[in-house]
C-alpha cells in the first residue's frame, strides 16, 4: 500500500494511467495552495489483496462496512461510508469525507489487481463511470 501525502510521492505508483490519475488529483486539491495532507487527508493506492488489512487501518474501518453500524457490504441495511466510487479505465477511486472539516481519504483499487469478489462486487455495484479525460 501507497500513502501518498505529497505529489511527488506520486512517482512511486508503478502503472503509468494510475500515477497520471493520482498526479491529476494532487493538482486539483493543490489549486488554491499547496497541498496539506494534514489538513485534507492522504492518497491511498491498494497494491494488492494483502493491503486491504493495512487500508482498514489506515482508515479506521473496512471499506466494506458501514464505519457507524458496522454492517458489510452484502447484509440487509448496509449503507457504504464512502462519498462516492469513481470507475476509471484503470481503477475506482473511492472517496471517503471522514470529518466535517473535508479531511478524509482517497483510496485507489487498481483494476489490474486480482481482488476479493466483494471489494470488487461492491465497486461495480456502486460506481459511476468517470467523464475526466486526462492529460
Amino acid at each position: 500500500m501507497l500513502i501518498l501525502r505529497t505529489p511527488e510521492e506520486s512517482s512511486g505508483v508503478i502503472d503509468l494511467s494510475l500515477r497520471s490519475l493520482v498526479q491529476h488529483r494532487f493538482a486539483a486539491l493543490s489549486e488554491d495552495g499547496v497541498y496539506d495532507a494534514d489538513a485534507l487527508g492522504a492518497l491511498v493506492v491498494v497494491e494488492g489483496p494483502a493491503d486491504l488489512n493495512a487500508v482498514s487501518n489506515h482508515l479506521g474501518f473496512s471499506v466494506l462496512e458501514n464505519r457507524i453500524d458496522g454492517r458489510r457490504f452484502g447484509e440487509p441495511g448496509f449503507r457504504p461510508s464512502f462519498e462516492l466510487i469513481e470507475e476509471h479505465a484503470c481503477c475506482y477511486e473511492l472517496v471517503f469525507v471522514l470529518s466535517d472539516d473535508g479531511f478524509g481519504a482517497l483510496v485507489f483499487i487498481p483494476k489490474s489487481i486480482d481482488f476479493p469478489a466483494d471489494l470488487l462486487a461492491m465497486c461495480r455495484k456502486y460506481a459511476i463511470r468517470s467523464q475526466e479525460l486526462l492529460p
